[in-house]
């Protein structure tokens, strides 16, 4: 019996593989830069509702936000190994398990837009370059994060329509102190921003809300076309819910550097399991 697990810094889904079935159960992101070791641990005891015995599994195979570094790696490793006793683990990068779902052992470029963002090249076995990850504050273009940050900057500097505001002001209750709270004082800042795409989404036919996920875009576009032209590649393909919901902005602000959105999917866990079945 194998587990893989896709981890964000929102969510992470996991799976059972026994025979070719599948057993899902899910948790909270474990990034490592956020959570230790123990805390892994608790959350992985927290949910794992397979009626499969933890010492009954053989190997894990851990994707997830924040686990490029080696250092990083350990941690969840440790957590991984005190749950599953009896298993191999392998942790590596998220952005790893999205190139395998989405190219196998084929080449190409595959980014990860969710609440943070990532690009990177897969030669088919590796990843052989990645553009560096730096958060929502110094970078992330395109991630839930960073279009949280925008929206509450636009809002607060009251540049959006006055409905906008008094419909968020009903459904939020956040005042300025608030919100600044909960970015600088609070944990994950990421998902507090992250928390407000939704609304966004909701409003992302306005004016001045497509204005601004049309620069966001196209901010994460240059940054697809960079490597697009080191790599000689004309199409990405990307994972994550910002990516899956926003594909139409996302198609039109790549296909401005042509670049073509060859395939999206909100997560993904399921043609990685696929991989794992045939494989």
């Amino acid at each position: 019996m194998i587990v893989l697990a896709d981890s964000g810094s929102t969510k992470t889904d996991w799976c059972v593989i026994h025979d070719s079935k599948t057993y899902m159960f899910h948790s909270k992101g474990l990034n490592p830069f956020f959570v230790e070791s123990n805390e892994i641990y608790s959350e992985i005891q927290r949910t794992y509702t397979v009626t499969a015995a933890p010492h009954e599994i053989t190997k894990v195979f851990f994707y997830g936000a924040g686990c490029k570094a080696y250092e990083s790696q350990l941690i969840v490793k440790r957590a991984l190994q005190d749950f599953f006793p009896n298993a191999t683990c392998c942790v590596d990068s998220d952005l790893v398990g999205a190139a395998i779902a989405l190219h196998g052992n084929n080449p190409g470029l595959v980014a990860i837009v969710g609440t943070g963002m990532s690009i990177a090249y897969w030669n088919g076995t590796d990843i052989q370059e990645m553009l560096p990850s730096l958060g929502f504050i110094l970078g992330d273009e395109g991630s839930g994060a960073y279009i949280g940050k925008c929206f509450i900057q636009a809002l607060f500097q009251n540049k959006l329509p006055i409905h906008i505001i008094e419909e968020w002001n009903h459904t939020f209750a956040c005042t300025l102190p608030q919100v600044l709270e909960h970015v600088y004082k609070k944990p994950f800042p990421n998902r507090y921003l992250a928390s407000f795409v939704p609304f966004v989404y909701k409003h992302r036919h306005d004016k001045a809300i497509q204005e601004m996920l049309q620069i966001i875009f196209n901010q994460f576009a240059s940054q697809v076309s960079e490597i697009a032209t080191k790599y000689n590649c004309n199409s990405i393909s990307c994972v994550g819910s910002v990516a899956y919901f926003f594909k139409d902005f996302v198609y039109l602000a790549l296909q401005k550097k042509s670049v073509e959105l060859q395939e999206t999917d909100s997560s993904p866990i399921q043609k990685l399991i696929q991989y794992y079945i045939n494989n």
